[in-house]
């Protein structure tokens, strides 16, 4: 019987050695590709906190991302990603709350307060591929990003308060950058790929309060890539 487990053992770990060579997990053919990739971009701020209390204000809205990335083989299907890609997204607060400040401020009506965003992200991810069919991968990926802000605004639509004010500078309330931890995945065929991703902040993005916000992201997109 022993002689048994040992051979099933002995076969299993070779059949295991065997699979772990084989072009699903370590294809030899893995080139340097740089793609670019389209996304719909939608901004997800998280909870508003003051000490040990906290509220989701604000609703995801609208966006979009326009990326440039490269992807370097380093061992067996594993890949460094890095690139830059440029974002638009938007986030509004949610009415029960605007009515509480309607309620704060007393004969002030507000009907809206939206912020938009743009700016560039440096993601550097590290990814794995499966290849599950010829010219068909399974990837996912994962690493910080870097998101810097270059404009930014806070549209409030009320009465009489009215504008657009500047979030970022000596005279906003937020911090130009943030630091996200990227996760996503997706499936290409042959030189096209379509992808769903999201970044999860870890900074607070409000300055000199004692209020925190993180601000994360969400997007889905459809991308190329080209040997190089």
């Amino acid at each position: 019987m022993k002689k048994y487990l040992i051979l099933a053992t002995v076969v299993f770990v070779s059949c295991l050695s065997s699979f772990a060579q084989s072009i699903i997990l370590n294809n030899p053919d893995n080139k340097t590709t740089f793609g670019i990739r389209l996304s719909y971009d939608q901004g997800c701020a998280g909870k508003y906190t003051v000490g040990d209390v906290g509220a989701k204000m604000f609703k995801a809205g609208e966006g979009m991302e326009l990326a440039g990335l490269y992807d370097i083989p380093l061992v067996a299907n594993l890949y460094l990603e890095a690139g830059m890609t440029l974002y638009y997204n938007t986030y509004t607060m949610k009415n029960k709350y605007l009515d509480a400040l309607e309620h704060e401020l007393g004969s002030v009506r507000i009907f809206k307060i939206k912020m938009k965003k743009f700016g560039v992200r440096v993601p550097v991810m590290a990814g794995y591929h499966f290849d599950i069919m010829k010219n068909m991968k399974l990837f996912l990926c994962t690493g910080p990003e870097l998101e810097i802000g270059i404009y930014g605004r806070e549209q409030i639509d009320g009465h009489p308060l009215e504008g657009n004010v500047d979030i970022y500078g000596s005279k906003g309330n937020m911090k130009r950058f943030n630091l996200l931890w990227g996760v996503g995945g997706g499936i290409s065929f042959r030189k096209f790929y379509i992808m769903v991703n999201g970044g999860f902040g870890m900074v607070n993005m409000l300055k000199e309060s004692e209020a925190k916000v993180h601000e994360n992201h969400f997007s889905m997109g459809f991308g190329l890539k080209f040997n190089i």
